[in-house]
């Protein structure tokens, strides 16, 4: 206890130390410990063994319980692959790659239903039962994590490689891909964009991995007098993208920040356009704004910005240059190297709000990629000296 400090229980009072420090001593904790154990020996006995009554039989509440039925997650995978050497030093492979997620982890799912418009599935306390450890009643969410997520991954994955000779060596590769599943819940009444509690698998469709193409262009030269340059070149198309309405639950299950009704979850960028988000917005405010949503909300009016994208492709390029030194013998070798990420300093966006309620910052970034794990944030260069023997 530090001095300006004070002590509250509920049933023992405020002590305020802030006026007199120095009257805090170990007699006056000691004098306040027998009220604060004699309020707690009235609410629960510590000595009690039967564990008929749980925490949830007192607080009529639960978060993060685990479904009975709860899996081992598992996957299938199949792959198959050709190569063919299209000349010398010249190698063209093929591959395909099927991956099947089954029983993946979904946290958060208000399996009370504590806000539907329907009312919870356990009914509600009424004041005399809050206290009642026998009273079947509720007072708020019961989540529960279980294992009812699945996954699916298919991709063409095709290499162009120029083998190492004459001092150079290449490699391209592009990759076709498909990431789709079950999207999270999120729990505690605020679900995950798409989540509908009464239909979990609503929202399967594609996940914020799903990127549709992938290229990659790297290649390295030999060059004389020891120096040795390397780039790497990434492009990335842009991610999936959800436009939802913030605090709206259109469809009553009890979760708010609802998708724009006609959307499904991650759909723009993949079965629909910006035409199609200015056809439904105006079907929202014809059928929807100004009127009460399952929910009990009066659904706002939206207005879409002049300006706004649906997440921002990725492009980057790296660029080395190192100088080999030998010192004494072949064997024992200096490396001086000098690198540049992001050459061109592309921005990269990332973290566009889909809040359609939200005019100032819909279809907006907030921020972009970082250099943490990898290149594609603003440029950066990075000086090195590696010694091998």
């Amino acid at each position: 206890m530090t001095p300006g400090s004070a002590i509250f229980y509920q049933g023992v009072g405020f002590l305020d130390f802030s006026k007199n420090p120095t009257a805090f001593t170990a007699a006056n904790l000691l004098a306040i410990l027998p009220g604060i154990r004699a309020d707690l020996m009235a609410q629960l006995n510590p000595n009690n063994r039967d564990f008929i009554f749980r925490n949830i039989n007192l607080d009529k509440t639960g978060s993060n319980l685990s479904d009975p039925f709860y899996q081992t997650p598992y996957a299938l995978h199949f792959s198959l692959g050709v190569q063919r050497e299209l000349a010398r030093e010249l190698v063209l492979t093929v591959d395909f790659a099927w991956r099947r997620f089954l029983h993946t982890f979904i946290s958060g799912i208000d399996y009370n239903r504590s806000k539907s418009a329907q009312g919870p599935v356990i009914p509600k306390c009424s004041p005399a039962q809050q206290n009642d450890l026998t009273a079947v009643c509720s007072r708020g969410s019961i989540t529960f994590d279980n294992t009812t997520g699945i996954a699916q991954y298919k991709g063409l994955l095709v290499r162009l490689e120029k083998r190492f000779s004459h001092r150079t060596q290449s490699l391209v590769s592009y990759a076709l891909g498909s990431d789709k599943g079950r999207n999270g819940a999120g729990g505690q009444g605020v679900a995950a964009t798409g989540f509908n509690n009464f239909n979990w698998f609503e929202n399967y469709g594609p996940l914020p991995t799903d990127i549709r193409h992938i290229l990659n262009v790297s290649g390295f030269v030999d060059l004389p007098w020891r120096f040795q340059v390397s780039f790497s070149v990434s492009a990335y198309s842009a991610p999936p993208f959800s436009a939802y309405v913030a605090n709206d639950d259109f469809n009553g299950d009890g979760t708010i920040n609802d998708l724009l009704p006609g959307t499904r979850v991650n759909a723009f960028n993949r079965s629909l356009a910006k035409n199609d988000l200015v056809r439904l917005v105006e079907s929202y405010n014809q059928q929807f704004a100004g009127k009460l949503t399952a929910g009990g909300q009066t659904a706002p009016t939206l207005t879409l910005p002049a300006s706004y994208s649906f997440n921002d492709n990725f492009f980057t390029q790296d660029l080395r240059l190192s100088r080999t030194f030998s010192l004494g013998s072949e064997r024992v070798r200096l490396v001086l190297l000098g690198e540049v990420f992001n050459l061109f300093n592309t921005a990269n966006l990332v973290q566009y709000s889909g809040n359609l309620n939200d005019p100032s910052s819909f279809g907006q970034p907030s921020a972009r990629s970082n250099q943490v794990f990898g290149s594609g944030g603003p440029r950066a260069f990075q000086f090195g000296v590696r010694l091998s023997f």
